[in-house]
């Protein structure tokens, strides 16, 4: 008599690769940063998935919305988008679908695709078209490199300028 085992690769690697749910998942969020005591950043999501393990990382899958307040408690500027990627190590933001940067100190609006905030470089980027809104002007653009107020900031590839009166929306 003669007897072999064999397994097949596909059962093998589905044996062998890492689990794929997350470590946490969490519906109704709020988290809040704070610097020095002080309360900077507060984010709302519908649901949180939490990875940690080879890569740490939290999924917002039905969006999220991001709250940016000054040392008074004053909200100075929000960010919305339909999905989230948070890289948590590397501390890369990526959102994506219908995203939109409001800054409420310059009375500016962003809008794109998709858009990348590195939180330690404090900047933020997109190769996405983009949309900018200042109180006297409609800028278009493909790409996009900033600090994280819009303070300083580069519009790549400009196909459009428009002068609007202050009563544009």
């Amino acid at each position: 008599m003669n007897f072999s085992c064999t397994n097949k690769m596909e059962k093998i690697k589905e044996l062998t690769t890492p689990d794929t749910l997350p470590s946490e998942t969490i519906k109704n969020v709020e988290l809040k940063y704070y610097d020095s005591g002080q309360l900077k950043v507060y984010l709302k999501a519908p649901a949180l998935y939490a990875y940690y393990g080879a890569e740490n990382k939290m999924i917002f899958p039905k969006g999220l919305k991001v709250l940016f307040l000054d040392s008074k408690g004053k909200i100075t500027g929000t960010l919305t988008a339909g999905y989230g990627l948070n890289y948590l190590d590397d501390k890369i933001l990526k959102v994506r679908n219908n995203v939109v940067i409001v800054n409420n100190e310059e009375k500016e609006t962003l809008e794109t695709e998709e858009l990348n905030w590195d939180q330690r470089k404090q900047k933020i980027y997109t190769e996405a078209h983009v949309k900018l809104k200042t109180p006297d002007k409609l800028i278009l653009g493909q790409g996009l490199e900033a600090d994280e107020k819009l303070k300083r900031r580069t519009l790549r590839n400009v196909t459009g300028e428009f002068q609007v009166n202050e009563d544009f929306e």
